[in-house]
């Protein structure tokens, strides 16, 4: 059997076909316009085709395998099954609404050798996508606007205040503002988080207290990006700084020792002041670069504590997937033909 197909997606100018040996009685009509609407890429401009062509808008349950082919070489995604019998619209476009956005370029700033973007990395690789790195530390330049989609930014042992220590500091705060400005989606982690704030207006200062180790936060808002999240969730925190809410954005969790945890800005900048990128090398880095933190304390775990995971914490890094991919969606420019 032949299936042919025609996809093009052009702000919203959709056509989908289907091949001749569709039974007609498993024919369903679907609003392609309204599934790229639907799956936030109706920026996009994608064309699939092959040899046959019929008419437009019309599609059935057996077409097994869109490809999407990026601007790059290597990457060829394919859809499976993107269109199922008796599927709506908005089933189609959650299926769609990741691996649409296939070439994505994320791009990661990192302050010191030991917090790099450990989950982040993973998640870019497995969903296809390019991550390149500038770090801060070492001397590197931040990269032309033109060069990412979306933005990552990790933490530090630095204050955001130390511009004598650090003076890239205050590039990189003309660089954010460039970059919220642009409208590109953005998450901040700790320092990252931090820096967010303050280029946003917010304040950043001493937390009363300095909180390490594995805690939990409650969830305030878990509205889009934090849909998935539950209620309560243990995460890993080091920092002793904290911030206030920038004005216009939405407070999204808190913990015993930090009343502000996270927070969204529009619907695409998020800074969490916990961490969920850790893997377990990456906690085990951090410890080892920052012993003389460790301790007793209400909010200090030992050493011993700081590098044995609970077991509640395991679910972070399918949370930090779920977030990413809502920001991802969100992207401009995801996919370069």
């Amino acid at each position: 059997m032949k299936t042919a197909c025609i996809l093009f997606l052009t702000l919203g100018a959709v056509a989908l076909v289907a091949g001749d040996d569709a039974p007609a009685a498993k024919r369903q009509v679907v609003n392609l316009a309204t599934v790229v609407r639907l799956a936030g890429a109706g920026n996009l401009d994608i064309r699939l085709a092959n040899e046959r062509v019929a008419e437009q808008d019309l599609t059935r349950a057996r077409l097994d395998y869109l490809g999407v082919v990026t601007g790059h070489n290597r990457a060829q995604f394919l859809l499976h099954r993107a269109i199922g019998a008796g599927e709506t619209e908005e089933i189609i476009a959650r299926r769609m609404a990741v691996r649409i956005v296939a070439g994505m370029r994320i791009h990661s700033l990192e302050h010191a050798p030991f917090e790099g973007p450990g989950r982040i990395a993973a998640w870019a690789a497995e969903r296809g996508y390019t991550l390149s790195r500038t770090a801060l530390h070492d001397g590197d330049a931040t990269p032309p606007l033109d060069d990412f989609d979306m933005l990552v930014i990790m933490g530090g042992p630095m204050s955001i205040h130390d511009h004598r220590d650090h003076p890239w500091l205050p590039v990189e705060k003309d660089f954010l503002k460039t970059v919220i400005g642009a409208r590109k989606p953005v998450l901040g982690i700790c320092l990252g988080a931090q820096l967010l704030a303050d280029v946003l207006g917010g304040k950043v200062f001493q937390n009363p207290v300095k909180e390490i180790g594995w805690f939990p936060v409650r969830m305030l808002d878990r509205s889009a990006p934090f849909a998935a999240f539950p209620e309560q969730l243990t995460v890993m925190h080091w920092h002793g700084d904290t911030f206030t809410i920038p004005e216009g954005a939405r407070r999204v969790a808190e913990s015993d020792a930090c009343a502000n945890q996270a927070f969204v800005f529009g619907d695409r900048v998020v800074g969490l002041q916990f961490h969920i990128e850790l893997e377990k090398v990456g906690v085990e880095d951090l410890a080892a670069a920052s012993l003389d933190e460790a301790g007793a304390a209400p909010f200090i775990q030992s050493c011993e504590q700081l590098i044995a995971p609970p077991p509640e914490s395991e679910t972070a890094g399918a949370l930090l997937f779920a977030l990413l991919d809502e920001l991802a969606r969100l992207g401009r420019g995801a996919v370069r033909m």
